[in-house]
């Protein structure tokens, strides 16, 4: 027996920005991006070169709100409506007197209905699938919503999500530029060595990203 091993619901996810470590000057939730930013993100240059890991917390914010029920009735009254737009097109085509009169109006709509068709038959199949799998998101990440009320659990789910991701972007952004002016700062003093010793021989030795960032750097400079 090894003992008893823990661990944490997703409600801790919100309050790891106010752990801190025993110096009290960095929280968990700094260390967890800085953690990140040095195994995935420690060469960047520039942010264009990066993208922010997480679901940003405005697709967050709209996948709370999501009512399952609301959007398959949605669909159905989309669908409920092309039918009858369906109808109303064969009765007009069957009352046109001279053939003449039929096209274009025959070939666009038989265009339009069938592109109808197809989007919202392509609706249905991710709400069906986003149905199966969102409980499946939920055992996987051992989370127990406390309402009875399926139409309440993406509210609850992602509400723990919400704060999290706004927190961490905030110290991803502040991170990400304290890197690069390190990683800047580094490649001024690898300019300096290189155009006191031979810039041109030795510059092209470098890595591609680090020749172009000694080039963008003497442009700055000079």
């Amino acid at each position: 027996d090894r003992g008893q091993a823990d661990g944490f619901g997703l409600e801790i996810l919100p309050k790891l920005r106010d752990v801190k470590g025993k110096h009290n000057n960095v929280s968990l939730l700094e260390y967890v991006v800085r953690m990140y930013i040095k195994n995935y993100c420690s060469e960047v240059l520039s942010v264009d070169e990066i993208r922010f890991p997480l679901p940003e917390p405005s697709d967050l914010e709209r996948a709370s709100a999501i009512v399952f029920d609301d959007i398959v009735a949605d669909i159905n009254t989309l669908e409920n409506n092309m039918h009858s737009c369906e109808r109303k097109v064969e009765k007009v085509l069957k009352c046109a007197q001279n053939p003449q009169h039929i096209e274009p109006f025959e070939s666009r709509m038989k265009t339009f209905i069938e592109k109808s068709k197809n989007q919202i038959r392509e609706m249905k199949e991710n709400v069906e699938e986003c149905q199966l799998k969102f409980p499946e998101t939920m055992k996987y990440f051992i989370y127990k919503p406390k309402s009875s009320k399926e139409c309440d659990w993406p509210k609850e789910f992602f509400a723990h999500w919400i704060p999290f991701s706004r927190d961490f972007k905030d110290i991803f952004k502040r991170e990400i530029q304290r890197t690069i002016k390190q990683n800047v700062e580094k490649q001024k003093q690898k300019v300096k060595e290189l155009t006191e010793s031979g810039y041109t021989k030795r510059a092209r030795e470098l890595p591609v990203p680090y020749f172009r960032a000694v080039n963008y750097i003497l442009i700055i400079d000079s």
